[in-house]
């Protein structure tokens, strides 16, 4: 709301007329039921009442055209009304013909003028409202980042980024506002927030706008006729921001009082909004269960974003001991599957204003959130931050014009390639209010390229979908990148794939053999997704299991540094089943001489008997063969042929 009412405060009123006063104080009670009558989310009235009160106003301006103080409240009322230009008009009179009576007037013009976009003119009012030293130390700060902005918007005006914001359609926008988009690593599922009036009310209730999930899939191309989320998941409630995680299997969301310390659907909340999550199911998604205390506060907490990997979760939060506003807050997963006191994201990030929806990319290094305490155009902006390689983050850095406007720009999510965003804003070509949109963003702006490799689990023999661990390394460090599971419902799983590494792929499951899987993914390349289908063996004499993450210099048999995971996983295997007995193999191509190549077969065997060796496992068990160039599995007449060709494998005896 407008500041003006409570800043005006004298013994007296500038104007001696009756009439004038009259009017003023008529329009002072008008301004304070619409108030009122805003907290109580009775919108149509309150609007209504600020309709009235400008019209007292004006009969007292008519009355009096040196009554000032209805030209502070006026104007501050319509900024509240979003009537801005008529606003600016208010306070730019006061401070042209009285500068002196009300001297926040030019901090309310610079206000006025940055959502105007006339960014030079806010500076000069910004500059000279902050050289007279008048107002709190709140107003001065918000003085600050107003005159940041002016600076930011006029430089941001010159230097445009490139922009075609494309509506998603009416298969997921309506005349009611949509927004806070989350999508799967594969786009193929949309959940959204739509907030539209409540329709189990009846038509004489006062009308309350009711928050709940949405979801589509694309088809051939395009988004489905959305649908109703539905329980468990939805309530009689507010649900409000959520992030589906990028294998579709978890929903992480936000669930809010249905009631003063009553949440819907039987839930147990311990803040006025809470942070839920739900797995996915055969039948669609599992009860919802409330993060604990350890995320959730007596405060507000929502808006969560959790990473592709699954290992550390983004969100919002009021909590006290914060830079200020709402914050951004971080918790990782401890080696116990539990989640670790949240902790406040960075102080390069938050400001002692708010910050909102952060977003997480895939590739784990680069984040997106909302802010109105970083240099914006007028609103809520969005920006981009890059995790530096000590792990801490960078100077965020705004979108720019026209993606960010003096508007509300607060939600946005980015493809894992890197190059579609999407994200919810109103705009004229709407359908009334908020919508959700997709758009090129353009490089500078855009994260690592991620791709991923999706697929099923099932049984090699019968066919049945399994739930299997699935775990995906960094070679060059050795280091788990991501592990998750298949849902063992249907089998499926997805896992994200940042360029730039060579990944271990690792499939496992109790009673089955592991599957090897290796992916080279440089910097720079055009990214494809992958579709791997997983046929997991039993263990059963006969079996064959190809290592594709064993390595070897040229010529050589001495193992690379980037084979230690595979042949710890096979050390693995062999202490959980002690009556195992493998016989390791050795194969190379066809170039060269036969005899050598038998020879470095065998040689290779050795080395990767020897290795499990030196970790416990017995020389019985272990039956080094060579096999050189006598069993291809491809032909040798490409690289490609060639390179499959070399490798190691084992059999189960």
């Amino acid at each position: 709301m407008g500041m003006g009412f409570h800043a005006i405060a004298q013994p007296k009123y500038s104007t001696s007329s009756k009439k004038a006063i009259r009017n003023l104080e008529d329009g002072i009670e008008l301004y304070n039921k619409r108030v009122e009558l805003e907290k109580m989310g009775q919108r149509g009235e309150a609007f209504a009442f600020g309709d009235k009160a400008l019209q007292s106003f004006s009969k007292a301006l008519q009355a009096d055209s040196a009554c000032w103080e209805a030209y502070i409240l006026s104007g501050e009322l319509l900024l509240d009304m979003k009537r801005t230009a008529e606003a600016a008009e208010r306070f730019r009179i006061i401070t042209q013909r009285n500068p002196g009576f009300f001297p926040n007037a030019f901090f309310s013009l610079g206000l006025a003028y940055n959502q105007l976009m006339r960014y030079k003119e806010a500076e000069v009012a910004l500059t000279r409202f902050l050289s007279s030293k008048q107002g709190d130390a709140p107003i001065q700060a918000r003085a600050r980042r107003s005159l940041a902005s002016a600076r930011f918007g006029a430089w941001a005006l010159d230097h445009p980024v490139p922009f075609n914001p494309v509506n998603l359609g009416p298969n997921i926008n309506s005349k009611h506002e949509e927004y806070l988009p989350s999508l799967t690593a594969d786009l193929s599922t949309l959940i959204f927030t739509v907030r539209q009036p409540d329709d189990t009310l009846s038509p004489s209730s006062i009308q309350k706008l009711h928050e709940d999930f949405y979801t589509s899939k694309k088809e051939n191309g395009s988004w489905a006729q959305r649908k109703n989320l539905g329980p468990p998941v939805n309530t009689t409630g507010n649900e409000g921001g959520q992030s589906i995680s990028a294998d579709g299997q978890i929903l992480i969301f936000t669930g809010c009082e249905e009631m003063p310390g009553q949440y819907a659907g039987g839930r147990k909340g311990l803040g006025s909004c809470d942070l839920f999550v739900s797995f996915r199911r055969a039948n669609g998604w599992g009860q919802a269960q409330n993060l604990g205390r350890t995320i959730n506060s007596p405060a507000w907490d929502t808006q969560p974003s959790l990473s592709a990997d699954g290992t550390t979760l983004y969100f919002v939060s009021k909590r006290s001991g914060g830079k200020g506003g709402s914050d951004l807050y971080f918790s990782t997963l401890t080696a116990e599957g539990e989640w670790a006191p949240p902790l406040n994201l960075s102080d390069s990030l938050n400001t002692p204003f708010d910050e909102l929806s952060p977003f997480i990319h895939p590739d784990n290094q680069t984040l997106y959130f909302a802010s109105n305490g970083h240099p914006g155009m007028g609103g809520m902006d969005l920006f981009v931050a890059r995790r530096k390689p000590d792990g801490t983050w960078g100077k965020p850095v705004n979108l720019g014009y026209p993606i960010n406007t003096p508007e509300e720009e607060t939600s946005l999510a980015v493809s894992a390639l890197g190059t579609e965003a999407f994200y919810a804003a109103n705009r004229k070509e709407g359908y009334g209010s908020l919508d959700i949109y997709s758009f090129n963003l353009y490089p500078e702006a855009r994260p690592i390229a991620t791709t991923y490799v999706k697929g099923i689990v099932k049984d090699a023999e019968s066919g049945k979908p399994l739930g299997s661990e699935l775990t995906l390394i960094d070679l060059s460090t050795g280091k788990k990148i991501a592990e998750t599971s298949s849902n063992p419902s249907d089998g499926e799983f997805l896992v994200c794939l940042p360029s730039g590494k060579s990944y271990a792929f690792n499939v496992g499951l109790t009673g089955y053999l592991f599957h090897s899987g290796h992916f080279d993914l440089p910097s720079g390349i055009s990214l494809d997704t992958y579709q791997q289908d997983v046929m997991l063996q039993s263990i059963r004499a006969g079996k064959r299991v190809v290592l594709e993450n064993i390595f070897f210099e040229s010529g050589s048999f001495q193992l690379g540094a980037s084979s230690t995971y595979e042949l710890n996983r096979l050390v693995e295997l062999l202490n959980k089943n002690p009556n195992l007995k493998l016989e390791v193999a050795g194969h190379t191509d066809n170039v060269g001489d036969s005899k050598a190549n038998l020879l470095l077969s065998e040689n290779r065997a050795k080395s990767v008997v020897n290795f499990l060796e030196s970790k416990g496992i017995q020389r019985e068990r272990l039956k080094p063969t060579g096999y050189g160039d006598t069993k291809p599995i491809a032909p040798n007449d490409t690289e490609l042929g060639k390179k499959k060709n070399r490798r190691t494998e084992f059999t189960v005896l």
